[in-house]
């Protein structure tokens, strides 16, 4: 044999390392995705690119919910990516394609609107839900707004482990909580803009200690459904000194105790209609029967990943959470078609909050803040400030237009 390797010989194993190289970083590229996502009104709305028929990309933002079981499209995005002559649909995020079984994907055309700063511009044209994600590693940046999923192990978890449970049908997952020396199962639901808990859960804990309860009225993010049931208008507020998730320390972690009616559609599909409330249909979809969820006000302050395969989430803390994020005009809001109306004045210790506006007082501008061109976020930071600070509201009552003050409120 020769002593040594020509010069040929010494270029080919160059090649063929270089060529080793690229396919092992193509491979690696391709086991993750990441997108930005717009954060507002504390939820995630995430930007996708689903695949024409053509090849080409059709870029849009999708309400990133693991509490919707599964993916949904807006019905003229439907139409335009054919979904109902494909076997698949395929969207990436990043370098990372997913593709969704058609026959899965259910069609809504009214799925709102979001936007940057506050304006009301972002058509949301997807859901991105738990039953797409369940087969993957999930990372929420809520300082970076960004949204990552990756492939089984791709992705090493930092922060406070937390075990967690998964719905195989629907991906919402649960932990295991401890709230005043007792467990509770609680789902986690980035969907979800604030924290809810059954009401006779609550009224327990504020039976068991009176100081907890900070009103009655859903005020700001704990008023996300803003629906016309008056359920909202008759929850309480509570404040919870202290929520531990194994290793994890929650302290002053809002809640809203509420009794809403379940849904008069099933929580998930080959599901039964539920009869009993909001939280037994709710459990339908978790991998366990849950007092509530933490919601959007908690998980904002995290790095969270959830790494669904091995059933754990890693909360890694970014930002102290604030206590105060409840400090608001003291007024329960509904959603109708022509825009956001007064449903209940807000109470705190049996005394209402506000004396000029009036339940039915349809809401028209909050300082400068017209609420037409607003996101929901954006309106509910409209009325949020310093205790004492005076919002001036224009409501329309009985065909007139009024101009009100209404003072911020702790919660």
């Amino acid at each position: 044999m020769k002593p040594g390797l020509t010069r040929t010989e010494i270029f080919l194993l160059i090649l063929v390392f270089l060529a080793g190289g690229r396919g092992s970083h193509g491979s690696e590229s391709t086991s993750t995705g990441t997108v930005p996502f717009i954060f507002d009104d504390n939820r995630v709305f995430a930007e996708l690119a689903f695949v024409r028929p053509d090849g080409n990309l059709r870029k849009t933002f999708a309400f990133v919910d693991l509490g919707t079981a599964v993916m949904v499209l807006d019905e003229r995005l439907r139409e335009e990516l054919q979904v109902d002559k494909q076997k698949f649909l395929s969207f990436r995020m990043g370098d990372l394609e997913v593709q969704v079984d058609s026959s899965a994907v259910e069609t809504d055309s009214h799925l709102g609107v979001t936007g940057r700063d506050g304006k009301r511009n972002v058509p949301v044209e997807a859901v991105l839900s738990g039953s797409v994600l369940k087969n993957y590693q999930v990372v929420f940046d809520y300082t970076k707004r960004t949204l990552t999923i990756a492939k089984p192990d791709a992705l090493k978890g930092n922060g406070d482990a937390v075990p967690c449970r998964v719905n195989p049908k629907t991906g919402l997952i649960s932990v295991t909580a401890v709230i005043a020396d007792q467990s509770w199962a609680l789902a986690i639901d980035p969907g979800s803009a604030y924290s809810w808990i059954r009401n006779d859960v609550a009224e327990r804990w504020v039976k068991a200690h009176p100081d907890w309860k900070r009103g009655t009225g859903a005020v700001g993010e704990a008023n996300m459904q803003t629906r016309t049931d008056g359920a909202e208008a008759r929850a309480i507020i509570l404040r919870l000194p202290e929520v531990r998730l194994g290793s994890l320390e929650l302290k002053q972690i809002g809640v809203l105790g509420i009794a809403p009616e379940a849904p008069p559609f099933p929580p998930a599909p080959g599901e039964n209609k539920v009869q009993g409330n909001f939280f037994d249909w709710y459990s339908k979809k978790a991998p366990e029967p849950v007092i509530g969820w933490l919601g959007g006000n908690v998980l904002k302050g995290f790095r969270l990943m959830i790494d669904f395969p091995w059933q754990m989430t890693y909360w890694e803390r970014e930002k102290d959470l604030d206590p105060h994020d409840l400090d608001q005009v003291g007024v329960t809001l509904e959603k109708r078609n022509d825009g956001y109306f007064i449903a209940g004045i807000t109470e705190k210790d049996g005394k209402p909050t506000v004396d000029a506006i009036r339940v039915g007082d349809k809401l028209i501008q909050i300082d400068n803040i017209t609420v037409t061109d607003a996101t929901r976020g954006a309106v509910f930071a409209a009325l949020h400030g310093k205790p004492g600070t005076v919002r001036m509201l224009i409501v329309e009552r009985d065909g007139k237009q009024l101009t009100l003050p209404a003072k911020v409120v702790s919660f």
